[in-house]
């Protein structure tokens, strides 16, 4: 019997490589349309060794070859486990389900069983399809879990080392924690721009100058504007793409600003200087880096805080040695970290090049 379903399979093969092409696109379609964010979508069409492996077990009976439910396989991959019970649903309400052979191995009923996590529904693409095919969806934790526990060999809990087992079910442990903890930290960041978003409506709230808080500031009307007429006053269009943020919170860190209501008013409130500060910027870059405003390409969105970090540190110093050294500091900080010579150089660039201007 057993050679038989494997001829059947070696006469169905193509039949399975297009259910495979069907499927794939089928998934492709339903996760684009619906705009969920995954890591990845795979699929497979079952090895013929690992099918006569399969119908050897001596715990398994196939009568027939459509009695095997996982010929063909895709596997979708998350990032967070919220996201397993959105695409289970989606999967529900446009598949076949066999509900019978669909099994959710996330909920078992001995807390301490050994295994990945992992939701596994048995499908037809409609009641009219001979063959079945299964979807795997898990998480990214719980992948590379799977993917551990089958590199070490181990396929059940039984032909594990008692010694060892206990370290395997922490493991499992620590992965399922951290599963959790990464959908709390998503809801957590999700809550925290709701709040940065309501608090910018008050220019007096204090607001701690960090990657989120930054990209709700750029977006708002008045530094739109303003960066706008800096724009045009160089001759490039504005970008909606953010000019490198990470860089953008060390200058201004570097300059002392940490705080959006403050940086609120230093940026409106100096947009006249900051004009001025434009064109000998540029002469600063032409003669250090060889680059020139038109270079820029576009204005990416915030980058007048880049004229505005420089500004602040230099507006309330008159010395040159004072305004050299706070400079050699800030480059020192910001752009060549254990070169002094190199972050002093350049300071004297832009004090030549402001000094030229005035």
């Amino acid at each position: 019997m057993k050679q038989h379903l494997l001829e059947d399979y070696a006469q169905a093969r193509p039949a399975l490589l297009d259910l495979e092409v069907r499927l794939l696109e089928a998934l492709d379609q339903l996760l684009f349309s619906q705009e969920l964010s995954i890591h990845s979508l795979s699929s497979r069409i079952k090895a013929p060794d690992s099918l006569a492996r399969k119908l050897n077990r001596p715990d398994r009976t196939y009568h027939a070859l459509g009695d095997v439910t996982d010929l063909v396989a895709a596997r979708i991959i998350t990032y967070f486990e919220d996201s397993i019970d959105v695409i289970a649903a989606l999967i529900e309400k446009h598949f076949v389900v066999d509900y019978d052979h669909s099994i959710d191995k996330r909920k078992s009923l001995d807390a301490s069983r050994f295994g990945y996590r992992s939701l596994h529904y048995v499908c037809r693409l409609s009641a009219d399809d001979v063959w079945p095919f299964e979807i795997q969806i898990r998480t990214i934790l719980q992948h590379a879990w799977a993917e551990t526990e089958h590199d070490l060999g181990y396929k059940t809990e039984a032909s594990i080392p008692l010694e060892i087992r206990r370290r395997f079910s922490r493991v499992a442990s620590l992965l399922e924690v951290a599963d959790e903890e990464l959908v709390s930290i998503r809801r957590f960041l999700g809550d925290y721009e709701q709040r940065v978003r309501q608090r910018l409506l008050d220019p007096e709230a204090s607001v701690s100058l960090d990657g989120i808080s930054l990209e709700q500031f750029l977006k708002d009307p008045e530094v739109v504007s303003l960066e706008l007429q800096f724009a045009d006053l160089i001759g490039v269009p504005l970008s909606e793409s953010p000019f490198y943020p990470d860089y953008l919170l060390r200058m201004l860190s570097a300059a002392e600003v940490t705080d959006l209501a403050e940086l609120r008013s230093a940026l409106l409130g100096h947009r006249t200087e900051l004009e001025a500060f434009i064109k000998p910027y540029f002469a600063f870059t032409r003669r250090t880096w060889n680059f020139t405003d038109q270079d820029l390409g576009v204005f990416l969105r915030g980058y007048s805080l880049v004229f505005l970090a420089h500004y602040l540190l230099l507006k309330d110093s008159a010395l040159a040695l004072v305004r050299l050294e706070k400079l050699t500091r800030f480059y020192l900080a910001v752009d060549y970290p254990g070169d002094e010579g190199a972050a002093r150089a350049v300071a004297k660039n832009l004090l030549e090049a402001l000094s030229e201007a005035d």
